[in-house]
Protein backbone atom coordinates (compact mmCIF):
# COMPACT_ATOMS: atom_id res chain seq x y z
CA UNK A 1 0.00 0.00 0.00
CA UNK A 2 1.44 3.48 -0.80
CA UNK A 3 1.74 5.89 2.15
CA UNK A 4 -0.03 9.16 1.33
CA UNK A 5 2.42 12.40 0.86
CA UNK A 6 2.69 15.03 3.81
CA UNK A 7 2.28 18.41 2.81
CA UNK A 8 5.79 19.02 2.58
CA UNK A 9 6.08 15.95 -0.30
CA UNK A 10 3.33 17.36 -2.06
CA UNK A 11 4.74 20.65 -2.37
CA UNK A 12 8.46 19.56 -3.21
CA UNK A 13 6.84 17.65 -6.61
CA UNK A 14 4.95 20.80 -7.74
CA UNK A 15 8.00 21.43 -10.22
CA UNK A 16 7.42 18.09 -11.24
CA UNK A 17 4.08 18.20 -11.63
CA UNK A 18 4.07 21.54 -13.59
CA UNK A 19 6.79 20.76 -15.80
CA UNK A 20 5.24 17.47 -16.62
CA UNK A 21 8.07 15.46 -15.42
CA UNK A 22 6.73 13.38 -12.85
CA UNK A 23 6.33 9.78 -12.80
CA UNK A 24 2.43 8.41 -13.29
CA UNK A 25 2.68 6.73 -9.67
CA UNK A 26 3.53 10.24 -8.17
CA UNK A 27 1.87 12.18 -10.22
CA UNK A 28 -1.73 9.85 -9.15
CA UNK A 29 -0.36 10.46 -5.59
CA UNK A 30 0.15 13.84 -5.50
CA UNK A 31 -3.17 14.38 -7.11
CA UNK A 32 -4.96 12.05 -4.33
CA UNK A 33 -3.02 14.45 -1.76
CA UNK A 34 -4.50 17.85 -3.73
CA UNK A 35 -8.09 16.36 -3.97
CA UNK A 36 -7.95 16.22 0.42
CA UNK A 37 -5.74 18.96 1.25
CA UNK A 38 -7.41 22.07 1.07
CA UNK A 39 -4.01 24.05 1.72
CA UNK A 40 -1.93 22.16 -0.61
CA UNK A 41 -4.54 22.26 -3.19
CA UNK A 42 -4.38 26.23 -3.15
CA UNK A 43 -0.38 26.09 -3.03
CA UNK A 44 -0.60 24.23 -6.24
CA UNK A 45 -3.05 26.73 -7.88
CA UNK A 46 -0.99 29.72 -6.74
CA UNK A 47 2.23 27.42 -7.98
CA UNK A 48 0.96 26.96 -11.36
CA UNK A 49 -0.24 30.54 -12.25
CA UNK A 50 2.61 31.80 -11.27
CA UNK A 51 4.87 29.75 -13.36
CA UNK A 52 3.08 30.01 -16.22
CA UNK A 53 2.73 33.43 -16.03
CA UNK A 54 6.95 33.69 -16.27
CA UNK A 55 6.55 31.87 -19.03
CA UNK A 56 4.62 34.11 -20.53
CA UNK A 57 7.14 36.74 -20.25
CA UNK A 58 9.15 38.24 -23.17
CA UNK A 59 12.65 36.94 -23.04
CA UNK A 60 15.63 39.35 -22.92
CA UNK A 61 18.85 39.14 -24.27
CA UNK A 62 21.61 40.18 -21.77
CA UNK A 63 23.88 42.64 -22.93
CA UNK A 64 27.12 41.50 -25.00
CA UNK A 65 29.03 43.06 -22.12
CA UNK A 66 27.64 41.04 -19.30
CA UNK A 67 28.88 37.58 -21.14
CA UNK A 68 32.25 39.46 -20.98
CA UNK A 69 32.11 40.30 -17.20
CA UNK A 70 31.02 36.66 -17.04
CA UNK A 71 33.75 35.27 -18.53
CA UNK A 72 36.62 37.16 -17.16
CA UNK A 73 35.20 36.19 -13.20
CA UNK A 74 34.60 32.49 -14.28
CA UNK A 75 38.44 32.28 -15.62
CA UNK A 76 39.66 33.73 -12.71
CA UNK A 77 37.84 31.36 -10.52
CA UNK A 78 38.91 28.49 -12.45
CA UNK A 79 42.78 30.24 -12.06
CA UNK A 80 42.19 30.01 -8.22
CA UNK A 81 40.94 26.75 -8.07
CA UNK A 82 43.38 25.24 -10.62
CA UNK A 83 46.46 27.52 -8.30
CA UNK A 84 44.69 25.76 -4.90
CA UNK A 85 44.90 22.04 -6.24
CA UNK A 86 48.42 22.49 -7.26
CA UNK A 87 49.07 23.92 -3.83
CA UNK A 88 47.33 20.46 -2.35
CA UNK A 89 49.21 18.19 -5.00
CA UNK A 90 52.26 19.78 -4.47
CA UNK A 91 52.42 19.70 -0.36
CA UNK A 92 54.48 17.53 1.96
CA UNK A 93 52.57 14.88 3.97
CA UNK A 94 53.13 15.81 7.41
CA UNK A 95 54.54 12.40 7.85
CA UNK A 96 57.84 13.49 6.09
CA UNK A 97 57.59 17.29 7.67
CA UNK A 98 58.10 16.35 11.18
CA UNK A 99 60.93 13.58 11.21
CA UNK A 100 62.40 16.72 8.66
CA UNK A 101 62.20 19.36 11.47
CA UNK A 102 62.92 16.92 14.17
CA UNK A 103 66.01 16.43 12.55
CA UNK A 104 66.91 19.69 11.32
CA UNK A 105 66.77 21.33 15.58
CA UNK A 106 68.47 18.30 16.69
CA UNK A 107 71.30 19.29 13.83
CA UNK A 108 70.88 23.39 15.18
CA UNK A 109 71.23 21.81 18.64
CA UNK A 110 74.52 19.94 18.18
CA UNK A 111 76.20 22.57 15.99
CA UNK A 112 75.04 25.18 19.21
CA UNK A 113 76.94 22.68 21.46
CA UNK A 114 79.83 21.97 19.87
CA UNK A 115 80.82 25.46 20.34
Amino acid sequence: METALSHQEAQDLFGALVDMEIPAPEEARLRSHLSRCVSCSQGWVRYEATVLQVRDLPRERAPMSLAGVIVRRERRRSFSRRMRLLQLQNRLPVELILPLLIAAAVVVLMALWAR
